[in-house]
C-alpha cells in the first residue's frame, strides 16, 4: 500500500493494527551479437533444441521502462499464446492501436508515478506499458529477444551497421512479460518510486514469472531494512529467480546498490564483450602521424545523426577560448564556424558542452576523456549537432598536434562505423564494488558482459530500433536469460540450485581495467567470475549458498554449507583451498562421494590470528570432480578480521576446583 502522509504522522501509522513497517517512497533509477558466444550460450541452445527454441515455456519478467512491442526481437511468429494469457494491459485493452501483446510478449502492465514524484518527459506515455525511454526494450532483448538480423538500413546508436548483423537474446525461445515501473524523466534518466516497483514485483509473481530481471536500483543500503526484502523473499519462496544489477557506482569500494544487496538476489557486475561498433576520426591535414588516424569514437545517444562524411577544420576549445577547454561557458560567437570542436570532458554536462559549441557554429563535437582511456556512452538528448566521445590519450594527442601546428588542422569523420575488436573479460570501471552494506553477504554474485551491448530499443525519442548500450543494466539480463535456460533444462530445480549452478561454474578469467591498483579482480569486483553457460549446464553439484563472507571475523570463523549431487551417476568431489597469505582455510569433510541426488554437509573454517585486523582477505573453495566429467565448482570467500570490542568475548569466569586432561570448562 502507498499513501501520501506528512512525515511527522508516520508514528500514527505504525500504531495501526496490521502495520509492520513504514518505508519512504524513494526514487529508483535504471542502472548481442558478441556477448552470447562469449558466455557460451550456443552450448545451452544446442541442448535445448536449438537457438530459437531455447527457453521455450519459461516466463521472463522484465521490470523496467516498458517495452516497444513491434520491435522484431519481440515478434510472436512461431509462438503460441499460452492458456490464461495475455494478462494486464493487453487483456483489458485488446484493441489499443498503440500497444498490443504478441504471442511472445504475453503480459504487460504499467504503474504511473504518484503525483509530483517524478518529473516525467513530455513525450512519455502514462497510459500504457509502451517503452519511450528504450532501456526496457534493450534489457528485454538481451534476456529473451528472438534472433533477428539488423541490416544496413536499421539505425542504432546514431549510426548504421556496415554490414548485416545477427543478434539474439540469451533465451530467445522464452516468453516475455513487461512491467513499466520506470518512466523517462526530463533529465534524460528513467526512474520510478518504490511503490511503483513493488507493485510490479507483486504482479510478476501473480502473473507466473519464472525469472524476474531488475536492471535498476538505488545506492548502498542495509538489506535487512530494504522495502523490497519481503517481496524478493516471497518471489524466491515461490521458486522465482530474482536478478538485480549490482549498480554503476564503481570503481569505489562499498558501492553495491540495493535491492541488489539482498542475499536472495543474483547480483550482477559488468565486464567487456568481444567487439563493438565505433565511428573513427582521422586527421587529414596537414601531414599527421599515424597515431592520429582512425581514432575510435562512440557517438552520443539522443542527439543528431551524422548522415554524411564530415571533413572540416578541427579546433581545440582551449585554444579558441583559453580557460574554457571544458566548454562549460559560452564560446565567442563564430568560434567554431564550420568546424569540429574538440572539448575536454569535465565539470558540466555533455549537453551543455555540445550546445555551447553549436551556438558558436560547430558542425560536430568531439569530447575526450579526462580520467581514463575507456570510451563511454554520452547522453546527448536534445542537442542539435553530432557528438562523439574519444579516449583521453587520443584526445590529448590531438590537442598536442593542434597546439604545435601553425597551419589549420582538418579532420575526417566518416558516417559509416567500423567493427572494433575489444579485449573481453575486463571489468567495467563503472561496475559497483563490494563489500556489501551487510558484509556477511558477498555481493556481487557473478559478472556478465555489460559494455557496448547491441540490442532492441525504442524509436520514440531517438528514432532507432537498435542501440549499443553499457551498464550493469545490460549485464543483468544475460544472467536472467541464463536462468531461464537453466529453468527450461531443469524445471524441478529450486532457486538455490539454479543460482548456485550459474554462480559456482563461472570462470575467473577476468582482469581489471588499465590504471587499476591491481590487475586481478577480487570477489568484491567480480563475485565468482564471468557467466559461462556451457559449464553451468554441465554442473555436477549445487549448493545452498554460493559463497562465504564475514565482516567481523574474530580471529577465526566458520560456515556450514550443503552440497547436492545433480549428476546422473555417483561422483566424488574433493575440496581445494585458495588462501591468502597468513590465513588458514580448512574444509571438513574435504571429500564427498555422492550418489545422484544425495546431499552432504561440510564446514569451512578460516583462521587469521596472524594477520592484521580490520582488513579484508579473499580466497576460495574449489570443488573438483574426480573424473573431470563435470566442471569445478568455485566458491569465493571474503573475510574481514577484527578484534573484539567487548572484553567479555575474550574472558569468562569458571568456578571449578579441577579439570581432568582433555576436559571442558564451561
Amino acid at each position: 500500500m502507498a499513501i501520501a502522509i506528512e512525515p511527522d504522522r508516520v508514528n500514527e501509522l505504525l500504531k495501526l493494527p496490521g502495520v509492520r513497517r513504514v518505508y519512504p517512497d524513494q526514487i529508483q533509477t535504471i542502472k548481442l551479437n558478441a556477448s552470447t558466444p562469449l558466455i557460451n550460450a550456443p552450448a545451452a541452445w544446442e541442448v535445448l533444441g536449438g537457438q530459437d527454441q531455447a527457453g521455450s515455456g519459461v516466463f521472463v519478467a522484465v521490470i523496467d521502462s516498458g517495452i516497444y512491442p513491434t520491435n522484431p526481437m519481440f515478434a510472436g511468429d512461431g509462438f503460441t499464446m499460452p492458456s490464461g494469457y495475455p494478462r494486464g494491459f493487453c487483456e483489458i485493452n485488446p484493441s489499443d492501436p498503440d500497444f498490443q501483446c504478441t504471442n511472445k510478449l504475453v503480459a504487460a502492465r504499467h504503474y504511473p508515478p504518484p503525483m509530483g514524484s517524478i518529473s516525467v518527459h513530455p513525450e512519455e506515455v502514462l497510459t500504457s506499458p509502451l517503452d519511450v525511454d528504450g532501456h526496457g526494450s534493450h534489457v528485454a532483448g538481451i534476456a529473451a529477444g528472438r534472433r533477428v538480423t539488423i541490416d544496413t538500413s536499421d539505425p542504432f546508436n546514431n549510426i548504421t551497421v556496415p554490414e548485416p548483423v545477427e543478434i539474439s537474446g540469451v533465451a530467445p525461445g522464452a516468453y516475455l512479460m513487461a512491467y513499466k515501473g520506470l518512466y523517462h524523466t526530463t533529465s534524460g534518466n528513467a526512474s520510478g518510486t518504490n511503490s511503483m516497483l513493488l507493485g510490479a514485483l507483486n504482479d510478476a509473481l501473480a502473473d507466473g514469472a519464472d525469472v524476474v530481471n531488475n536492471s535498476w536500483g538505488g545506492g548502498p543500503g542495509d538489506p535487512a531494512t530494504s522495502p523490497f526484502l519481503s517481496a524478493i523473499q516471497a518471489l524466491v519462496a515461490s521458486n522465482v529467480v530474482v536478478v538485480f544489477a549490482a549498480g554503476n557506482e564503481g570503481p569505489g569500494d562499498a558501492t553495491i546498490g540495493c535491492p541488489s544487496c539482498v542475499e536472495e538476489t543474483i547480483s550482477v557486475a559488468a565486464s567487456t564483450t568481444t567487439k563493438r561498433y565505433v565511428n573513427v576520426l582521422s586527421v587529414t591535414g596537414p601531414s599527421a602521424p599515424a597515431e592520429l588516424q582512425n581514432l575510435e569514437m562512440l557517438p552520443g545517444s539522443g542527439g543528431e545523426v551524422l548522415l554524411t562524411d564530415l571533413n572540416a577544420p578541427l579546433l581545440y576549445a582551449g585554444e579558441e577560448d583559453p580557460g574554457n577547454e571544458e566548454g562549460c561557458s559560452a564560446f565567442p560567437p563564430g568560434a567554431f564556424d564550420g568546424a569540429i570542436a574538440l572539448i575536454s570532458r569535465g565539470t558540466c554536462a555533455f549537453v551543455d558542452k555540445i550546445d555551447n559549441a553549436a551556438d558558436a557554429g560547430a558542425e560536430a563535437v568531439v569530447i575526450f576523456n579526462n580520467a581514463a582511456d575507456e570510451l563511454i556512452n554520452m547522453n546527448t538528448e536534445g542537442t542539435t549537432i553530432p557528438a562523439f566521445f574519444i579516449s583521453q590519450t587520443n584526445g590529448e594527442n590531438l590537442v598536442d598536434f593542434i597546439e604545435a601546428t601553425a597551419e589549420e588542422v582538418t579532420a575526417m569523420i566518416p558516417a559509416s562505423p567500423v567493427e572494433q575488436a575489444v579485449e573481453p573479460d575486463v571489468m567495467a570501471s563503472f561496475s559497483s564494488v563490494g563489500p556489501n552494506f551487510d558484509g556477511d553477504i558477498l555481493k556481487p554474485d557473478i559478472t556478465a558482459p555489460g559494455v557496448d551491448i547491441l540490442s532492441a530499443y525504442s524509436p520514440v525519442l531517438e528514432g532507432y530500433n537498435f542501440r549499443q548500450v553499457s551498464g550493469t543494466s545490460q549485464a543483468t539480463p544475460h544472467v536472467s536469460g541464463a536462468a531461464a535456460l537453466m529453468r527450461a533444462l531443469h524445471p524441478t530445480w529450486t532457486v538455490d540450485q539454479i543460482r548456485t549452478a550459474l554462480v559456482t561454474t563461472a570462470v575467473q578469467t577476468l582482469s581489471m581495467p588499465e590504471g587499476s591498483a591491481s590487475s586481478n579482480p577480487t570477489p568484491f569486483n567480480m563475485g565468482s567470475g564471468r557467466l559461462d553457460l556451457e559449464r553451468a549446464i554441465n554442473a555436477g553439484v549445487t549448493f545452498d549458498h554460493a559463497s562465504f563472507a564475514e565482516d567481523e571475523c574474530l580471529l577465526s570463523c566458520s560456515w556450514t554449507r550443503q552440497i547436492r549431487s545433480v549428476s546422473d551417476t555417483e561422483t566424488t568431489w574433493t575440496a581445494h583451498v585458495i588462501a591468502p597469505e597468513g590465513v588458514t582455510i580448512s574444509v571438513t569433510p574435504s571429500t564427498f562421494t555422492l550418489p545422484p541426488g544425495l546431499i552432504g554437509e561440510f564446514t569451512v573454517t578460516v583462521d587469521g590470528q596472524t594477520v592484521s585486523e580490520d582488513d579484508w582477505f579473499h580466497g576460495a573453495i574449489i570443488w573438483e570432480e574426480s573424473t573431470g566429467t563435470h566442471p569445478d565448482a568455485y566458491m569465493p570467500l571474503s573475510v574481514n578480521f577484527t578484534s573484539a570490542q567487548d572484553a567479555s568475548v575474550l574472558t569468562k569466569t569458571a568456578d571449578v576446583d579441577s579439570v581432568e586432561p582433555g576436559g571442558t570448562v564451561t
